[in-house]
């Protein structure tokens, strides 16, 4: 068990890594393509294609790890794509830089620590457990979708449809769990099978159509902490609500809550850093 979460671990860092490295190379497709169509260039095409690796590895650290636990890993993408700016873009790093990481590395371990999330194998989901967790979760993009609409200022559209994105992420990488389950209970065929699979495709792709929205709409600063926040927040939710995975309580929430500001401290602080536009 310790070591398929230590492994769990390992491979949620390596899909935070492909995910920041797939945005950098889309981001120098966008400033060295010009006017070529972006699906033209080999990088971004590079760049798509870490990005299904990426999905790959998140997939198969669900099957050995909690979803409350893997998913906050990830969101230490945005500290690897602030770094990796430095190689791509030659984006100065500094000391803002550099505490907004410790803050955020500081948070996401103390979170996985103060919870302590624990995964269940084998368990069943009535339906209408999964079609509140859908549909309230869908609810919650629908209206911060129509909330970027009814906003004119760009500021507030971007970071509505910011946290709509990380909500919209959390919603597939909730279902991608659910097709894992099947895989551990099941087999592959099942899987394959499965309309947890196929929903969490569709949450993926849907995702990223709505993230290339939000990131045109507005600057990074607006719309980046609800992209990186509300992804492992939704995740801890439905991996407590949903898949039922057990957590730590008493004096661990308030050491739970106090990790997350620190979290959310560091990605707000880190949004604002010159080298996530730098080139």
């Amino acid at each position: 068990m310790m070591k398929d979460m230590v492994f769990a671990f390992f491979l949620a860092f390596l899909a935070a890594l492909a995910n920041a490295s797939s945005s950098l190379l889309q981001r120098k497709a966008n400033k060295d393509g010009k006017n070529r169509h972006l699906m033209l260039q080999p990088i971004w095409l590079l760049g798509l294609g870490i990005a299904f690796v990426s999905f790959a590895l998140q997939a198969v650290a669900l099957s050995l790890g909690s979803l409350a636990a893997v998913e906050p890993v990830l969101a230490l993408e945005l500290a690897a794509a602030v770094l990796g700016s430095a190689l791509f873009f030659r984006a100065p790093i500094g000391k803002q830089e550099w505490t907004s990481i410790a803050l955020m590395t500081a948070g996401t371990v103390g979170l996985i620590v103060a919870l302590n999330p624990q995964k269940r194998d084998m368990i069943t989901i009535p339906a209408w457990q999964w079609l509140a967790a859908i549909g309230l979760s869908a609810a919650l993009i629908a209206a911060c979708c129509a909330g970027a609409w009814r906003i004119r200022r760009a500021e507030y559209r971007a970071a509505l449809l910011g946290l709509g994105t990380g909500v919209a992420f959390g919603l597939g990488s909730s279902l991608l769990k659910g097709a894992m389950l099947v895989l551990k209970q099941s087999g592959i065929a099942s899987t394959l099978l499965s309309w947890q699979l196929y929903a969490a495709l569709a949450a993926s792709i849907f995702s990223f159509w709505l993230l290339q929205r939000a990131l045109g709409t507005g600057k990074l600063v607006a719309s980046q902490p609800g992209i990186t926040l509300a992804d492992p927040f939704v995740a801890i939710a439905w991996g407590g609500l949903v898949y039922g995975e057990k957590m730590s309580g008493g004096f661990a929430i308030i050491f739970a809550v106090a990790a997350a500001l620190v979290l959310s401290a560091g990605a707000i602080l880190l949004s604002r850093a010159p080298a996530l536009t730098h080139g």
